[in-house]
């Protein structure tokens, strides 16, 4: 036989089928989804008894679960996607792109206007948008699909780490399926009523009229900002980072001890600012991570803007004394 298998967590739902059925006595029952996939993980055979409002699950042997079982009060639903759905071609550089600006949404449930991407397409390109009112994530790229949604991060991990090759977009709703398996989700309400889309825009443009303060490898500077990290400092201390025409130098104080490094750089102008390792680390990793080989940087008195290849962003800080 076959068991329908679906996980919700969030917003977000997967269906799959696995071969076996599973002996309860409910249509439909629940068990804990972290303890299910925690004991699941190396895959294989199971052997699943139910007993006593409870699942009894076997695997070589020796490993052993006994998972509790409810009756579910909640509502899975069901996929909901048919012919009115558009598809957005999940390229290798849209996934970098997401993934990158994913780097940037308000992890807070309490704002749920930028508890997501927003994301437009015009039949060309595909601009995407972030904030988590700190920091500002933007990029653009080439695509064919016209429209706009909101896509949930948890929904980008799934999306980059199963290689799925399209998005499904209906009204509210994205989804994907891969290997058999389906996965859809709706991001906040909020996110369609508030996220600061025009605000974000506005403030782009004045980053991208900044006079450039440096040019640097973005491998490199990733290393160094990784350097700082292992020092055990704590990813919230704060960087002085100064500049000169060539080279970027940058200073950090413990409680009992002090570091510094140099990177060499092109077009630099005199510049001093401080900014926390904990927001330009993972943003300087991203663009890495998504290929961009030179970083060029400017700077004010409130923000320094970062950009790389089609992606930008800005950072909220303030200019040392």
């Amino acid at each position: 036989g076959k068991t329908n298998l679906l996980l919700k967590g969030g917003n977000t739902t997967m269906h799959t089928v696995v071969d076996g059925a599973v002996p309860c006595k409910e249509k439909t029952t629940a068990v804990d989804r972290k303890a299910l996939l925690s004991f699941v993980v190396f895959g294989g055979e199971y052997d699943v008894v139910a007993k006593d409002s409870a699942l009894n699950i076997m695997h070589g042997g020796s490993r052993r679960a006994r998972l509790q079982t409810v009756k579910p009060e909640w509502d899975y639903g069901v996929w909901p996607f048919n012919a009115k759905a558009t598809r957005l071609r999940l390229t290798t550089d849209v996934v970098k792109a997401l993934r990158a600006v994913c780097a940037c949404v308000s992890n807070s449930a309490a704002i749920g206007e930028i508890a997501a991407l927003a994301v437009e397409g015009n039949g060309k390109t595909l601009g995407v948008f972030a904030t988590n009112d700190l920091v500002i994530g933007f990029a653009r790229v080439a695509s064919e699909w016209s429209g706009e949604t909101r896509i949930s991060p948890e929904m980008v991990d799934i999306l980059d780490r199963e290689k799925c090759g399209w998005l499904l977009v209906q009204e509210q709703e994205v989804g994907a399926e891969f290997g058999g398996n389906r996965v859809w989700s709706i991001a906040p309400a909020k996110s369609w009523t508030g996220f600061p889309k025009s605000k974000i825009a506005k403030l782009l443009l004045a980053g991208r009229a900044m006079p450039p303060v440096f040019t640097c490898k973005v491998d490199l500077f990733a290393d160094m900002l990784g350097m700082f990290k292992g020092y055990g400092l704590g990813e919230s201390v704060a960087l002085k980072i100064t500049t000169t025409s060539k080279q970027l130098v940058i200073e950090a104080d413990g409680d009992t001890a002090k570091f510094g490094d140099t990177l060499a750089v092109t077009d630099g102008r005199s510049a001093t600012f401080i900014v926390e390792l904990s927001t330009l680390l993972p943003i300087v990793r991203r663009l890495r991570d998504a290929g961009a080989a030179e970083l060029k940087a400017a700077v004010n008195a409130n923000i320094l803007y970062l950009h790389a290849g089609g992606l930008e962003f800005l950072i909220s800080l303030k200019v040392a004394k």
